[in-house]
């Protein structure tokens, strides 16, 4: 009887091991190799404050950073991961109310709704900055 509740409780330590390596499995095992991305935004070659940068490539969840009073920004993948997906991203850059909702402003269509922007994520650190006009 006891070498049955000694076999019992090894297989269930056994379960409980390997289900909590399958859960650690799936947090990490879900997201795609990254990179790091920091730059800044300019508009008409002046730092570019309270923008949202946005990177987005097919098949992951889009990265975002807001822009300091420098135009500093550096993207989130989720929570606490800082990041980018590695790949070809549209970017999209708009600017962002004190709330956090985005509203209408100088930002032309080929930079947010209509974006042009493209960026290149590789493994590592990214410096990528965009120098955007007014017209």
């Amino acid at each position: 009887m006891r070498s049955q509740i000694a076999a019992a409780r090894t297989v269930c330590l056994l379960l409980i091991g390997v289900f909590s390596l399958w859960l650690t499995g799936c947090q990490r095992g879900d997201r795609p190799p990254l990179g790091k991305v920091t730059g800044t935004v300019s508009i008409d070659q002046k730092p570019a404050a309270g923008l949202a940068v946005r990177f987005s490539t097919p098949g992951f969840r889009s990265s975002i950073g807001l822009t300091d009073q420098e135009g500093r920004y550096e993207l989130n993948y989720v929570k606490e991961v800082m990041g980018a997906a590695v790949g070809t991203h549209t970017v999209r850059i708009q600017q962002v109310s004190q709330e956090g909702k985005s509203v209408p402003v100088r930002i032309p269509a080929r930079y947010n709704r209509e974006s042009e922007l493209t960026a290149e994520v590789k493994r590592g650190r990214n410096t990528i900055d965009f120098d955007l006009t007014s017209d």
